[in-house]
C-alpha cells in the first residue's frame, strides 16, 4: 500500500510535467526536488524512472526558507546576483533513470488507463431505484443521507 502511494505521487508528478511540456513545447531535461518527501530514495528513483530524466536532490531539503534568505541577501547586497547564488547550490544525490523505455511507457500507459477508469466513479447520482434521499456512489454502493 505504501509503495502504491509513492508510485502514485510520481505518476501524478509525471502527468503535470508532461502537461507542462506539451503546452510550452519545452522538454524537461532534469528535475530539481526538495521538501520532506525527497528524502525517500525509492520515491526519487521511481520519479527519475517514470520521467526518464535526471532527478537532483539538494543537501538542503527545505528550500522555501533558503529561498527567502537568498532574496533577503540579494536585496541587501550579501550576494551580487543570481549567478553568484547559483554557486552555493549543493547536490546531495543524483538519481538517473534505470528503467527501460519500454517499461516506462508500459507503466505510464497502465497509469493513464487506471485514471481513465476511475474518473467519475465517486460522483453522487440519484438512481431511479433508490429511495428518496439515497445517493449511489460508484458501482453497487448506496449511502443514505
Amino acid at each position: 500500500m505504501i509503495r502504491a502511494a509513492l508510485e502514485a505521487i510520481c505518476m501524478q508528478s509525471a502527468d503535470v510535467i508532461e502537461a507542462m511540456a506539451e503546452s510550452s513545447g519545452v522538454r524537461v531535461k532534469s528535475l530539481a526536488v526538495d521538501g520532506g518527501a525527497s528524502v525517500n530514495n525509492f520515491l526519487m528513483q521511481f520519479q527519475s524512472d517514470v520521467l526518464g530524466i535526471r532527478v537532483e536532490r539538494p543537501t538542503t531539503l527545505e528550500t522555501t526558507a533558503l529561498g527567502a534568505a537568498f532574496l533577503a541577501g540579494l536585496s541587501s547586497g550579501v550576494w551580487a546576483d543570481m549567478k553568484e547564488l547559483s554557486l552555493l547550490r549543493r547536490i546531495d544525490r543524483v538519481f538517473n533513470p534505470r528503467m527501460t523505455k519500454a517499461t516506462r511507457l508500459e507503466l505510464r500507459f497502465e497509469w493513464k488507463m487506471a485514471v481513465s477508469r476511475a474518473r467519475g466513479w465517486a460522483e453522487p447520482r440519484v438512481t431511479s431505484s433508490s429511495h428518496s434521499g439515497t445517493r449511489a456512489f460508484g458501482p453497487n454502493h448506496n449511502l443514505r443521507g
